[in-house]
Parts: C-alpha cells; sequence; structure tokens
C-alpha cells in the first residue's frame, strides 16, 4: 500500500457494497477505474456484469458476460453468469443441457455449487418437473444453509406449484437472512402481490431505502395499482435516478410509467413530455391523444372494479370466469371451475358452455375496432 487505493482493493470493496444491494454505493466507489466496458482482470469483469445490469444496463451486462466467458471458460463464477444469461436469452431446457454438460467440480465453493443446483432448479422449475427441482433445492440448501437466494428460487419453485403460501414464507426466510437482499425483496414483494395484499407489498418496497431501479419500477406499479399518481410518479422518478447507466429500452420503459402516472393525476401536458421521442405505436398515439386534452380535464374512463382472482397453472379461462361472477355477485369457487372445464388449458366452446349454463349470456367479439367500441 502506497496510501492510494489499489483497483483491486476498490474492486473487492465494491463487490462487498453490490453484495448489500447498495449498487449506487458501489458504483460510487468503482467509477474512477473507467468505463466498465474496458475492465480486463476477470475479478472486476465478473462484477462489472453484474453491476451494469443493476444501474440500468441490461445489453452491457449480457455482453460482459458473454465475453468473460469466452476470455475465461474454465472460470467458475464466469461460467454461472454464463448460465443466468443462456437462461434468459434461450430458456430452460437448453441451460439445462448446457449446466449438466459443465457441471462446477467438487472443489468449487460450496456456495457457488449451491448456485449451480439452484440455476438447475429454476429451469426443471419452468419445466414443471417439480420433483427434481425441489430436490436441487433441498441440495442447495444443505451445501449453503446461508445463501438467500437459494431461498429464492425455492419460493418460485413453490410459487409455480400454486403453494403461494409456501412461497410466501420461504420468500420471508429469504430477507430475513439478508435484509437488504434485492432478490429476496422483490421475491416477497410479488408473493405478497400475488395473494391479493399489494398494501403490504408497497409497504415493504417504501420503507427498503432500495438502491435497485427494479425495486422502484415494481413499487411505482404498485402505486399506480393502488391509485396513487403521485406516488407513481415519484417512484418512477426513484428508478431513473437509480439507473445512471441507463440504456434506451430502460428509459422508455421508465418514462411510459411516468406518463402514465402523471395522466392518471390528470396532468396531460407533463405526460406528453414524458413520451417525447418514444416513437413506439402505442406511445405515439397515447401522445397524439393527450395534445387533445388540456389539463385537469376529465375524459370518459371507466374501470369496472372487477376482483382479482389468482390463476393456477393453465386455469387463465376459470380464473377469469370465476372473478367476473365475482363481480355480478356471484360466489364461484376457481378451482371447482377448472374441474369442470378444464384439461391442460380451456378451449373456448367448453367457456362459453360455462358461462351460459350458469346464467350468463356469452357473446363473441370480431377483432376489429369499431366491434370492439360498440361493445
Amino acid at each position: 500500500r502506497t496510501g492510494v487505493e489499489s483497483a483491486a482493493d476498490r474492486v473487492r470493496r465494491g463487490a462487498e457494497l453490490y453484495a448489500q444491494s447498495r449498487y449506487l454505493d458501489a458504483h460510487r466507489e468503482l467509477e474512477s477505474l473507467g468505463p466498465y466496458s474496458t475492465w480486463s482482470a476477470l475479478e472486476g469483469r465478473v462484477l462489472a456484469s453484474r453491476i451494469t445490469r443493476q444501474l440500468g444496463a441490461p445489453r452491457l451486462s449480457d455482453a460482459l458476460v458473454w465475453t468473460t466467458h469466452r476470455r475465461h471458460p474454465q472460470d467458475h463464477d464466469a461460467r454461472f453468469q454464463h448460465a443466468i444469461l443462456l437462461l434468459r436469452r434461450r430458456g430452460p431446457l437448453p441451460t439445462l443441457r448446457w449446466l449438466r454438460a459443465h457441471p462446477p467440480p467438487s472443489e468449487a465453493a460450496a456456495e457457488l455449487r449451491a448456485d449451480f443446483l439452484a440455476v438447475e432448479a429454476n429451469c426443471l422449475t419452468w419445466l414443471r418437473d417439480f420433483e427434481e427441482a425441489s430436490d436441487r433445492c433441498e441440495r442447495a440448501r444443505r451445501l449453503a444453509p446461508e445463501d438467500p437466494w437459494v431461498l429464492v428460487e425455492q419460493a418460485f419453485l413453490e410459487g409455480q406449484r400454486d403453494r403461494p403460501e409456501a412461497a410466501l414464507e420461504l420468500a420471508r426466510a429469504a430477507l430475513a437472512l439478508r435484509p437488504s437482499y434485492r432478490p429476496a425483496l422483490l421475491s416477497l414483494a410479488h408473493q405478497l402481490t400475488d395473494l391479493r395484499r399489494p398494501e403490504e407489498a408497497v409497504a415493504l418496497l417504501d420503507a427498503s431505502a432500495s438502491q435497485s431501479y427494479t425495486v422502484h419500477h415494481y413499487r411505482a406499479e404498485l402505486w399506480l395499482q393502488l391509485g396513487d399518481p403521485a406516488r407513481a410518479e415519484a417512484a418512477a422518478h426513484e428508478a431513473l435516478e437509480a439507473a445512471p447507466l441507463v440504456e434506451l429500452a430502460v428509459e422508455r420503459g421508465l418514462r411510459a410509467l411516468r406518463a402514465e402516472a402523471f395522466y392518471r393525476a390528470r396532468r396531460y401536458r407533463r405526460a406528453r413530455r414524458e413520451l417525447e421521442g418514444i416513437e413506439r405505436p402505442f406511445e405515439r398515439r397515447f401522445r397524439e391523444a393527450l395534445a387533445r386534452l388540456g389539463d385537469g380535464a376529465s375524459p370518459p374512463r371507466i374501470e369496472l372494479q372487477v376482483p382479482y382472482v389468482r390463476q393456477d397453472h393453465v386455469t387463465c379461462a376459470p380464473a377469469s370466469l370465476t372473478s367476473l361472477a365475482a363481480y355480478y355477485g356471484r360466489a364461484v369457487d376457481h378451482d371447482a371451475v377448472a374441474e369442470e372445464i378444464c384439461y391442460a388449458g380451456t378451449s373456448s366452446s367448453r367457456e362459453r358452455r360455462w358461462a351460459t349454463e350458469n346464467g350468463f349470456v356469452a357473446r363473441e367479439l370480431g377483432p376489429n375496432g369499431p366491434a370492439f367500441m360498440a361493445e
């Protein structure tokens, strides 16, 4: 040590901050080392591939993962990040095949081997092989009982098995292991929302003082759902501030979210400004419609209070029918409807027959604008 902290020291300190989900603090610690894309040392590139995603640059992150793995194909951390990239880009089956062809060696750290098992469990969950997925989760927990990410993956498994209460408890346990851990925080918020407890979910996220733009993005969505556009806009603004490396696609998504919040607050000119420069068809038409409104005007808007019913696997039609029945004051059991009309999904004919046999009028709409407007 010469009184000037070395690059390796800064990377280690940045990794510690990243592990605490303090992404902006880690970025401030690391930004003097130059653009992340220019880093050459293996340890630094692995960290750069992780932190850039959390700072709003998923494409840069993916590029760093890909090139780091190509340069260091035998490094365990680089291989793990490559597995995550494969899952994100190519899906569970190719990833599962790759994992089985490239297992971590027995001398790898227990926590890393647990992480590989957790990724395998995620792939198996997507493929709905729940018994094998559960086996991988249990093996991972034996290897790394203090690793919250394994619990997050197990919570995902239980959610896909239509066991929301079990998923909720696993997410709570993951957050208890590391209270600031972003994946556990989001997992718990999603489980609460899934159980129709959005007020608890947004209170959890508001209290987190998170440095993650994805957490603030979800806060904004929840506040919109709860009918508070001012808080939604503030959360979307915080999301942008938490993404100093924001890429165009991420920025457009956050600006569109802010525009919706301003629209709900009847601040139409401000909403239109948020959409300037976004030339995707929906945003362009939205911007044109906003130009015809004056601030504070109340355009025709009908929002029906149709209750939410959580669907199970391939039971979207029974869940929709149960929700509509509840709106019209009819108590219907979602599982009973699914048992009656579902078989690996629901055909339109069975859905219509259930509706007519239970006192509803079923009408089909043609796929054209005038028909939808007329209805």
